[in-house]
């Protein structure tokens, strides 16, 4: 059988100990709702009134784009601890030749996806990374060699209720803000992505 005692209160107390003091009471107040009528502008406190104009930021814009996106799968042997860089060099050595002139933009694990196909369905490329500095203990580093294999996985067609080209277009806007472009600058990068066909 269990006993409530109806007089005990919490002290508000570190470790919630149970006392028979006095309770308190909070009183809160609610501001007044400013009401609405149809076909007239409400007013913002404290900051504008009506009539004055402000900036509004949004964190959404208008996206056109290609119907049609290529996706590739990447393989980098020996795996490197920036796939990134390694993609980047891959990018400044063969971007105009062997890939064509196309803008890739790459997810950093195993997908790149460009707006045209590349000039191939699947190709090996040979990446040097030049001598850098050992962050841990600030000797150098030396040359690194790897292995890059580009295979193209699939082309994504513009559906816009593929969960893939919504992936697609979260790497590519990625790279785009991010400043992280493999050989252009993001002006021609967009215009490339979004408009050419």
């Amino acid at each position: 059988m269990v006993r409530k005692n109806k007089n005990r209160h919490s002290s508000g107390g570190r470790g919630g100990r149970i006392g028979s003091g006095p309770s308190s009471t909070v009183s809160c107040s609610i501001p007044e709702l400013q009401k609405f009528v149809p076909g007239e502008s409400l007013k913002r406190p404290g900051f504008v009134s009506a009539g004055e104009s402000y900036i509004v930021k949004a964190n959404h814009f208008k996206l056109t784009y290609n119907e049609t996106l290529c996706r590739y799968h990447v393989l980098i042997d020996p795996k490197p601890t920036s796939a990134g860089d390694v993609m980047i060099q891959l990018a400044k050595l063969y971007g105009q030749s062997r890939l064509g002139g196309r803008l890739p933009a790459y997810d950093g694990k195993k997908s790149l996806y460009t707006s045209r196909p590349f000039p191939f369905t699947c190709e090996a490329f040979k990446v040097t990374l030049p001598d850098q500095e050992n962050i841990l203990c600030g000797l150098p580093r030396g040359k690194r060699h790897f292995r890059v294999q580009i295979t193209l996985d699939k082309v994504l067609f513009g559906r816009i209720d593929s969960e893939e080209f919504y992936q697609a277009f979260n790497t590519i806007l990625r790279e785009l803000f991010l400043g992280r472009l493999y050989f252009f600058s993001p002006i021609s990068f967009s215009v490339i992505i979004f408009v050419d066909c």
